[in-house]
């Protein structure tokens, strides 16, 4: 056997966009409520649980942005060129 080194170097990228429908309407996570289900206190709520020995899984849906009641000012374009 002989000592070897093997060094590899690269670059990656990706791009993620949001769910949307066949009709290219964008749509949300959201509650039982209709609500949108915010990533942050999710995650605090299901910690919390987690920590008491209780189990945090809420029903989760999707709505189209524009008829959930909690719509978002503007939908997410993303401008993409070559």
């Amino acid at each position: 056997m002989k000592p070897s080194l093997t060094v590899t170097y690269g670059l990656g990228w990706a791009l993620e966009m949001p769910p949307t429908e066949e009709s290219g309407k964008q749509v949300m996570f959201v509650g039982p409520d209709g609500r949108e289900v915010d990533t942050q206190s999710y995650l605090a709520q299901r910690k919390a649980a987690a920590l008491a020995g209780q189990v945090y899984n809420p029903q989760i849906g999707f709505a189209l942005i524009a008829t959930s009641p909690a719509t978002r000012a503007t939908s997410i374009t993303p401008s993409i060129t070559r």
